[in-house]
């Protein structure tokens, strides 16, 4: 990482750009909704913007991505990515607490726990195959100047025709710290009520946790989906805040 900013911002002097004024280059956030424009102001950005990282990644390649793509409809994006290494360095006054809020509170002190043992699961070959219609686990690990960030996801496709519809359906999912897609993917409807759901969570829980979130969760949505269709009530099932 790096030792000193202003060591890293001289990297500045060395791009030739014709700039305007932080003003006039600020991006206009009003309509967007992700991390990153919930972060930034106008004044980070007017600090930032001296900066740049060895590599040249400099706070407007950070922000691209956020300032293009506004939001999405099913998820809450990041709206920034890291050139390299020493970005979460050098932009940390933005990224810090943007991994925060993304990451329920995951502060720069906190550890990163693991947990690669499959026998400490409890669950998830049981899961009814008439809502299940499938799943899968997917990994992914950093190595120094190589693919950012660690994450671990488990995702499953499950038909919820009925609780998807449910007033309390988005509350019930933000509890149970599970996110939904459509089910094609991130940029697709769902289809018949079905949908493919992972956990919401990247880091801060170990690949076990993450995974015992999601089978738990949809064991309950099942549940939920089964008393729904028998046309009862779900009140008792609501679930507490995981």
């Amino acid at each position: 990482m790096a030792d000193n900013v202003d060591t890293v911002c001289e990297c500045m002097d060395a791009l030739s750009l014709k700039r305007l004024s932080a003003e006039e280059e600020f991006p206009d956030l009003s309509q967007h909704n992700n991390h990153m424009a919930k972060v930034l102001t106008l004044d980070m950005y007017k600090n930032l913007r001296e900066r740049a990282t060895p590599n040249g990644f400099t706070i407007d390649k950070v922000i691209q991505t956020g300032v293009d793509n506004p939001g999405h409809p099913f998820i809450m994006t990041v709206g920034c990515v890291a050139g390299d290494e020493e970005t979460y360095e050098v932009f940390k006054e933005l990224l810090d607490p943007i991994i925060e809020d993304r990451h329920g509170g995951y502060k720069p002190s906190d550890k990163h726990k693991t947990d690669l043992n499959p026998d400490n699961l409890k669950g998830g070959d049981d899961l009814d195959p008439n809502y299940v219609l499938s799943s899968r686990v997917r990994t992914g690990r950093s190595i120094c100047a190589f693919s950012l960030p660690p994450h671990c996801t488990r995702g499953v496709h499950v038909k919820l025709p009925n609780m998807s519809k449910h007033a309390d359906f988005e509350e019930v999912l933000k509890r149970l710290r599970l996110q939904k897609r459509g089910t094609g993917g991130v940029d697709t409807d769902a289809v018949g009520g079905v949908f493919d759901m992972s956990n919401a969570d990247r880091l801060g829980f170990s690949e076990v946790e993450l995974v015992q979130m999601v089978v738990d969760g949809i064991k309950l949505l099942i549940e939920m989906e089964k008393k729904l269709e028998e046309g009862q009530s779900i009140d008792e099932l609501m679930p507490a805040q995981k």
